[in-house]
């Protein structure tokens, strides 16, 4: 027994996705990609898919921050709560946060951040 009740979904297969968010006030955009479940959330509550709630949040985050605010990213601290596969602490980190923390009650989302962050070649 490998996995159980919502791990179950750690043992599907996983593929890289893309997201693009525009950046405000310019022509460029942000690219941000994502190993996860490709399905879309299921009756398991599961960290393994991407919620739209996900993309929502930093698509607004990039659309609503000043130049100002982005620039204070430098010295703020981020706290991501059931990240899931961490799209919103990695579009942060990809900001400039100082700092982010991922939690996730379920070890295996955990480790699928790690291997998000790996993606993006963070430390």
């Amino acid at each position: 027994l490998g996995a159980i009740g919502f791990m179950f979904d750690a043992e599907i297969g996983r593929s890289e996705r893309s997201f693009t968010f525009p950046l405000k006030n310019t022509d460029q955009s942000l690219e941000v990609k994502m190993m996860c479940i490709d399905d879309d959330p299921g009756a398991v509550q599961s960290g393994h898919y991407i919620w739209p709630a996900a993309s929502a949040l930093s698509n607004h985050i990039l659309s609503s921050l000043s130049d100002d605010e982005v620039a204070s990213l430098g010295s703020a601290n981020v706290i991501e709560l059931g990240a899931g596969c961490g799209l919103s602490g990695i579009t942060m980190a990809h900001l400039g946060a100082k700092s982010v923390c991922f939690t996730d009650h379920d070890p295996r989302a955990l480790d699928l951040i790690r291997d998000n962050l790996k993606l993006q070649q963070f430390d």
